[in-house]
């Protein structure tokens, strides 16, 4: 069995070269992250020799021309595409979210990605962006002195994600995305809480839901949340990264220190529900830690954002 994966940019990436755009000023203006990220997805396509760049068109192409024509196939923009080719069988599986069956010397570059959230939403690609923009606003939010009594509330969005409210303003309410982690599949067993990232929804639909009747509110239908986001949105300081989970113990790392040296403080959640503080580590070179954290994320933190249908764009 042999398997490869291009993550998710390079497979957004893939599908607007099929659909071509072929330059990189045409890449960037169709992709919704920044310059620095684009080079670097392209740099990883050019090390797969999936792509080379044609100095003469100053334009990338494929390192082989494709023979035969496209495939359009639904996946989800979340998920990275997963290859799978068992030669003895001679089949191949491709993933993005539904598995799909091929001869085993199916063309992979054949393919475009008709992405789509797998939620009741079934959000686009343009949707998702959209609902980004209310992460881009940052004014000022003056807390609304009639919902006072709403700061500090968790509100149970999902099983798996709660929305601690910060500050309801009159447009835009600030919140801190909080994922559940449970130790084990038991109905009653501790639970993390401590991994979180800030964001901003509606105020306007928030009350909608609260003002509804409580057997009937539906928090993911009718609360747009930001999806996607950069790794540096869960640098700040007493933020809880999951480092694994194993035998019902999960260890994760606490930021302690962030302005004049970078500290993080390991812990270990086990199925007393008690914490367990363990080593310090502190760095003069915040860097050093920061490159440390990315790749503790590319681990359980990502699987666990996957899990829940959110991106963090790790290579900013």
């Amino acid at each position: 069995m042999e398997i490869q994966n291009f993550s998710c940019l390079e497979s957004q990436i893939l599908t607007l070269f099929n659909q071509g755009k072929k330059t990189f000023d045409s890449l960037l203006d169709s992709v919704s992250f920044g310059e620095k990220t684009l080079t670097t997805t392209l740099e990883g396509l050019l090390s797969k020799n999936i792509l080379k760049f044609n100095q003469t068109k100053n334009e990338y192409v494929y390192d082989s021309p494709i023979n035969d024509e496209m495939v359009i196939l639904d996946g989800n923009i979340l998920l990275p595409t997963t290859i799978v080719r068992i030669p003895d069988r001679n089949i191949m599986y491709v993933s993005r979210g539904t598995w799909y069956q091929f001869p085993i010397d199916f063309d992979v570059r054949r393919i475009i990605w008709n992405v789509k959230l797998q939620s009741k939403t079934n959000s686009t690609l343009v949707e998702l962006i959209k609902t980004s923009v209310l992460k881009e606003r940052k004014s000022k939010i003056i807390q609304l002195p009639e919902y006072e009594q709403l700061k500090n509330k968790i509100i149970p969005y999902s099983s798996k994600i709660g929305l601690l409210m910060n500050t309801i303003g009159e447009e835009l309410t600030d919140v801190s995305i909080v994922f559940k982690i449970k130790l084990s599949s038991d109905d009653i067993c501790p639970e993390h809480r401590g991994f979180t990232v800030r964001t901003e929804i509606s105020t306007e639909e928030l009350l909608a839901q609260l003002k509804t009747p409580l057997a009937e509110r539906n928090y993911v239908e009718g609360i747009k949340l930001n999806q996607i986001f950069n790794f540096s949105d869960f640098l700040f300081s007493k933020n809880e990264i999951p480092v694994s989970l194993i035998n019902n113990e999960l260890t994760y790392i606490k930021i302690t220190g962030i302005k004049k040296q970078f500290e993080m403080t390991y812990y270990k959640l086990g199925m007393n529900g008690q914490n367990y503080k363990g080593n310090v580590e502190v760095y003069d070179d915040s860097n050093e830690a920061i490159e440390k954290l990315r790749d503790i994320f590319h681990g359980l933190p990502n699987l666990l954002l996957s899990e829940n249908n959110f991106m963090c764009e790790l290579t900013e």
